[in-house]
């Protein structure tokens, strides 16, 4: 086997490594933001019943139950505090999630380059420099 070849052959192997470490980081990462946003589908009660007209002021889904049990203008502001207030929190957990997402990210490509030849490590990190810059 030329060395050309397994140079390729080993760069893919960590490019698909570290795709593979990224989906899972970001798959356990996620579940915990698709948990609350779960929870705050059910304190509200999000509609799923399939319709996908909309009317303004709902969503895709069919709106919210708490829409539907007729609440008067009073608990219509409470519900809507309610509601803000969390979704703050809810930005407020992804504001400290991203940061430390991208820390593991990091971290995972300068162990993986520690192991790398300097050839390889030029061609690691073009390739994730083309791959970062599309997104």
């Amino acid at each position: 086997m030329s060395e050309t070849l397994r140079v390729r052959l080993v760069a893919a192997g960590v490019l698909i490594l570290v795709f593979v470490a990224g989906v899972t980081v970001g798959l356990a990462l996620d579940r915990p933001f698709s948990e609350a946003l779960e929870s705050m589908q059910a304190v509200a009660g999000e509609v799923d019943d399939g319709d996908t007209d909309s009317d303004e002021g709902s969503n895709t889904s069919g709106g919210w139950i708490i829409d539907r049990v007729d609440l008067t203008y009073d608990q219509q502001v409470q519900v809507d505090s309610v509601l803000a207030y969390y979704q703050e929190r809810m930005s407020e957990l992804q504001r400290d999630y991203r940061p430390r997402y991208w820390e593991i990210v990091e971290t995972t490509r300068e162990s993986i380059k520690a192991l790398l030849t300097d050839e390889q490590e030029a061609l690691y990190d073009s390739l994730l420099s083309a791959r970062d810059h599309r997104e």
